[in-house]
Parts: structure tokens; sequence; C-alpha cells
């Protein structure tokens, strides 16, 4: 797992999800105030088992010394709210959208070598709702991190699958705040209002938008993630 630093206050721990790799955040993370720290892999990239990505994240943020605030989007909210359970004293809050682990995951995948092209181009185009916002370096990226990753893939929709959002976040000590986009494909905001309600965890809405704001409405985002760690003053440094 490589991680990239980059320097100031606070500092904020980026995790994507199965297939969107460090460039998801490119487009938000340089108006986010705070010091950076970005996993640059796709998590289909680093494995196929959610123990061993939670274990490598966890030993990185026991060497920072300091609380981190975890921003987790898609399956990387549930590594998120993993470390978070598992490291109490070390995350001081944990920031979530598009999660998984909350019902369906609309990606309707049966895996086989055969339809892997158009398994890709499927997901690729789920990833905004404004279908012109995402890039074709960046739908090349996240097409072949499902290529390339096939085993990773399978482990990891079955972790998803299996897990309960629910019983998860009860386990969590730290806060907890969502975003979502109100258009969102691939893990719809109707599946979860209701439970965070319930559970008392503040949910924000950018309209017109799909399964990652900070990729899509990377302003909103941003501005939403300085008011939940309220840290207002940046310098972006690489570490």
């Amino acid at each position: 797992m490589k991680f990239i630093q980059y320097d100031n206050q606070k500092t904020v721990l980026f995790i994507s999800g199965m297939f969107a790799g460090s460039w998801i955040w490119d487009r938000s993370r340089p108006q986010i105030n705070s010091k950076h720290l970005v996993i640059e892999e796709s998590l289909a990239g680093i494995s196929g088992r959610v123990n061993t990505i939670v274990q490598m994240i966890s030993e990185k943020i026991l060497k920072l010394h300091k609380p981190v605030v975890i921003v987790g989007n898609s399956l990387g909210c549930l590594v998120a709210l993993e470390v978070a359970k598992r490291n109490p004293i070390n995350v001081e809050q944990v920031l979530i959208s598009g999660s998984a682990g909350f019902g369906d995951v609309a990606l309707d995948i049966r895996l086989n070598k055969h339809n892997a092209d158009a398994i890709a181009d499927k997901l690729t185009s789920q990833i905004c709702f404004k279908k012109y916002m995402l890039a074709q370096e960046d739908k090349g990226r996240t097409a072949e991190a499902f290529r390339k990753n096939l085993l990773n893939v399978v482990g990891l929709i079955r972790y998803s699958k299996a897990i309960k959002g629910e019983e998860l976040l009860k386990q969590v000590n730290c806060p907890v705040k969502a975003i979502w986009g109100r258009e969102d494909e691939i893990t719809p905001l109707w599946q979860v209002e209701a439970l965070f309600s319930k559970l008392n965890i503040p949910l924000s809405i950018i309209d017109h938008c799909g399964h990652s704001p900070m990729y899509e409405n990377p302003a909103d985002f941003a501005a939403w993630v300085n008011s939940a760690i309220d840290c207002p003053i940046y310098m972006d440094q690489v570490a």
C-alpha cells in the first residue's frame, strides 16, 4: 500500500473505493484545509481481504502519534469504519459518502473473464450523474483497476454483501457524518436516509450529483469536509 502525504495542521486520511485510486480526490483535496494522507491505489489493487487493508491502514495511523479524520467513498467508507472501530483512540472522526453496506449495491456484477470489458464500461458509467464529468483518463483507470484485479474484486464484493453497515456503525465510538449525491445510482440515497436519522448521523445531500461527490461536485464536497473538521488554514506541500 502506497501513501501520499501532504502537510498541514490536522491529518485527514482519504480512502477511495474498490476501483478508484487517489485521483478520485484530486479535484476536491486542494480545497480541503488539512494535512492529507492519501492511499494511492484502489482497494482492489491492494487486496481482496478487507482485514488486510484495515491492518495496513491501522499500522500507518499508529505511527502518526495523533488522531486522524478518515474520509471514505464507496467501499472505502466501510474500510474507514472498520479502522475506526479497531482504533478508537487514533480516529477522531469518520466522514462517509456513497457507502456500501446499507442495502443492495446496484452494480449487477457477474464476474467472469469474458465479460470484464462490459462490466468495466458499466461501472464507469455510474460514477457520475453528469456523465460528461468523468474524464476519459479516469474512466480508463477505473476500468483497468477492475480488469487487473478480478480475484480481489471477488473477495471485496463478498465482504460488502456480508457486512451489516448498521451494526458496524454502532461499534464506532467517534462521530460519523455522511454526504450523498442525490442521484447516486450505485448506493441509492433512499437506502440510508431513515437509518442515519435513527442513529443521529448528520446527512448532507448534494443535488444533481452521483456516487462520488468529491469528484463530480468538488467545491461543495470540500466545503462540507472543511466544515466537518473545522480546520480553516491550508497550505498544500508535499511531505
